[in-house]
């Protein structure tokens, strides 16, 4: 390679030098000249910047390495200590673990072998939908998601790729709800049966979750007797309810965002409904809001945190499965909505208002999922707790 000799733009040891119509970013490193090319001059500065930033931290090129490299020096990096706090030898296995198992081996996604400079955004959205399709638990698939953007954001700052770059590929990511409205549609169309529990099964439910924490089982109650959606109740303010009608306003919901969770919109201009509470639930409300704020959260943690109850919070483990098992129900929470739409119409009730008290966007939707799906589960005998 002849010698550049004339730069345009230099920082530090990298400069950048114009070839016809493109622009080449040079610099030397370990006794080798490097070489990136770009068809701006403001996108050959960029890189230039960045380069030398990577230089001056004494980061190695992995620019042209495939993701295996990146995730040997990122979990290289969380033994020296160079995040937060130093790994410990369990946080290393996990870490290795579960990039190996979700992310990286030819059995999962398979991006280990792919080259960091070809790595997009269809690549990453794999991850999630090979563990959905698998049949990973939420959680799961969560915690692999959190990983994978710790993984490219270390990339990022060793110089792998540039800061928009990363930002689309961690964008990429996507987290599947516990049971999503496409899943349920899908089911409907290839002639699938929602699993509905039984009455006798929620009411073992809700009794034991009340026994080990009342609050739970009121929460569980609300779910089951008006069709409210986890994220739905689980954001439910005193001011929210209407104390001598009963009426609860859905006006707010849970959503995911940034890897978080936020207090955002319902999911559809459908879902922001107002739902009527039958009076033995009621009179419990009552009795739990009585001293209570109006902007206060009807449910908090154990621990009284003002903050809502997160589905990957200790809730799950501690409280949700324990009472689950005790009671022998094997269902998920969104089979108490399914559980409250199948009594509805089981009791002739208007499809329009079984549509309108969930939140459907028509009430084709609650036909689709609801009719013709075995009703053997949904005892039409008296109500558990009253209608």
């Amino acid at each position: 390679m002849r010698p550049v000799r004339t730069a345009i733009y230099v920082n530090g040891p990298v400069r950048v030098a114009a070839k016809k119509q493109r622009f080449r970013v040079l610099w030397t490193e370990e006794g080798i000249q490097r070489e990136r090319s770009a068809t701006t001059l403001a996108a050959a500065r960029t890189i230039c910047d960045e380069q030398a930033k990577r230089l001056s931290a004494g980061y190695a090129d992995h620019s042209a390495a495939v993701l295996n490299d990146v995730a040997v020096a990122f979990i290289e990096a969380g033994k020296a200590g160079d995040f937060e706090k130093q790994w410990s030898h369990t946080t290393e296995s996990q870490v290795r673990s579960v990039l190996g198992c979700h992310v990286l081996s030819p059995e999962s996604a398979g991006l280990g072998t792919i080259r960091c400079d070809n790595l997009c955004r269809s690549d990453i959205e794999r991850v999630a939908a090979v563990m959905e399709s698998a049949g990973d638990a939420v959680t799961t698939i969560n915690h692999a998601v959190k990983l994978g953007r710790r993984l490219i954001a270390f990339g990022a700052d060793i110089g792998v790729w540039n800061a928009a770059t990363a930002r689309k590929l961690r964008l990429g990511f996507r987290v599947p709800d516990t049971v999503t409205q496409a899943a349920i549609e899908d089911a409907v169309t290839f002639g699938a049966v929602i699993d509905v529990p039984t009455p006798l099964e929620v009411d073992r439910f809700v009794a034991a979750l009340t026994q080990k924490h009342p609050p739970y089982g009121l929460m569980a109650r609300i779910s089951a007797t008006t069709g409210l959606r986890w994220a739905e109740v689980v954001v439910l303010r005193t001011r929210d309810i209407d104390l001598d009608t009963g009426v609860i306003k859905i006006i707010r919901a849970l959503k995911r965002a940034n890897g978080g969770a936020i207090v955002g919109l319902p999911k559809t201009q459908k879902s922001i409904r107002g739902v009527k509470l039958n009076m033995t639930v009621l009179e419990l409300v009552r009795a739990h809001v009585k001293n209570s704020e109006p902007d206060d959260l009807l449910f908090r943690t154990v621990h009284g945190e003002p903050r809502p109850i997160t589905s990957s919070s200790s809730f799950r483990t501690s409280w949700w499965k324990l009472a689950a098992i005790e009671a022998g129900y094997t269902h998920t929470w969104h089979d108490l909505r399914h559980y409250y739409a199948t009594r509805q119409l089981a009791a002739n009730v208007g499809i329009q208002l079984v549509s309108q008290a969930l939140g459907h966007s028509s009430p084709r939707i609650t036909w689709d999922i609801y009719i013709g799906n075995d009703g053997s589960s949904v005892d039409a005998s008296e109500a558990i707790w009253g209608h």
